[in-house]
């Protein structure tokens, strides 16, 4: 994982809470990239803005409530190509130069729910001011805890197999629970994260990592509090049909994204198929179709297929499918018609 998705990806983690849409989030990321890598990371986070550009499209209601008695189909054996239209678009998302484009692949659905792996292990204290969710992040499922204003407050807490690739001279070491627990503080210059790791058991390494400012005895009570047992991840969506070909790879509190086999795990949405929450509809057009008994909007943006579909509480629902990744209009809308948010759905802010 380079530098820039690790930024990606810890925004992700700590911006779950708020929820900002594609755009925001990618803004927050390049401001934190350019404070601490300006000269590297300029190029990369240029082309980023591109990948991840992706925009909302609208979707109304049936006028007066009513709801016709078909909607017509063209092709419904075929992939879904709706009709571009003439209105000026912003920019789609588009393979980065260094990316391996995937094969193709052709969507399959199955009944849902996902499957999604949850966090191995069951914190039974808290930290002080922050508030717990758990989230897949790369295939992974990891505990993120944010303040309930401030960005700059936030603590993640992941496991792995190996332990972190830090210089052990420069961390306090602590005997909590029976585990060697380090501590590294974070420095005065360089890194604004401070790194407190032990080993679980063997072959389980617990990392947290945070910009907070918590006290070492607080995060020694918190490992002292960490039992065994699972967390399962926090969803903002249920699903009626998942694609039976593709796996989850990010679940956060606005967006659920699906990658085919030949991506490798990340935490961007570039090939992946991607389920986004938005505060409200873009008043973008595109071709009116039914999505169960909504009303929805769906068209071509550049490769992208992009459909948008109103819920009963105004905020819009968007699937957004890749290039790499072949659908048919029937299964799209099945695929759409079974979502619902969840109490637990944050929608992006924009």
């Amino acid at each position: 994982m380079n530098d820039l998705e690790q930024l990606l990806q810890r925004t992700l983690v700590r911006h779950a809470e708020e929820a900002p849409p594609s755009g925001q989030l990618l803004y927050r990321l390049q401001a934190r990239a350019h404070r601490r890598q300006r000269r590297q990371l300029t190029a990369l986070a240029c082309g980023l803005t591109v990948v991840l550009g992706m925009v909302v499209v609208g979707v109304q209601r049936w006028p007066g409530g009513q709801t016709p008695a078909a909607v017509g189909y063209q092709q419904a054996d075929t992939p879904v190509l709706p009709t571009p239209t003439a209105t000026s678009i912003e920019p789609s998302p588009s393979p980065s130069p260094s990316a391996e484009v995937p094969s193709p692949i052709t969507l399959a659905l199955r009944p849902g729910p996902p499957t999604v792996d949850a966090f191995p292990l069951e914190p039974t204290r808290g930290l002080p001011g922050l508030h717990q969710t758990v989230l897949l992040s790369a295939g992974v499922p990891m505990l993120s805890y944010g303040g309930p204003t401030d960005d700059a407050r936030w603590v993640t807490v992941s496991v792995g197999a190996a332990e972190p690739k830090v210089s052990v001279s420069a961390a306090q070491t602590f005997q909590v629970r029976g585990r060697t627990v380090r501590y590294v503080p974070r420095q005065s210059s360089g890194d604004d994260e401070w790194l407190l790791w032990w080993p679980e058991r063997a072959g389980q390494w617990v990392t947290v990592r945070g910009a907070e400012a918590i006290s070492v005895n607080h995060l020694l009570a918190y490992v002292a509090g960490v039992t065994r047992g699972s967390a399962p991840v926090v969803q903002p969506f249920t699903f009626r049909h998942v694609p039976a070909n593709l796996t989850v790879d990010n679940v956060v509190p606005s967006m659920v994204t699906f990658r085919p086999v030949d991506v490798p795990p990340g935490a961007g949405t570039e090939f992946k198929l991607t389920v986004l929450l938005d505060e409200r509809l873009a008043a973008t057009p595109g071709r009116t179709v039914q999505v169960g008994q909504l009303r929805g909007v769906l068209r071509r943006e550049r490769d992208y297929t992009i459909l948008s579909v109103q819920q009963p509480d105004q905020r819009a629902v968007t699937i957004q499918v890749p290039p790499n990744i072949t659908v048919t209009e029937p299964d799209l809308l099945r695929f759409a018609a079974g979502i619902r948010t969840t109490p637990a759905a944050v929608a992006g802010k924009g």
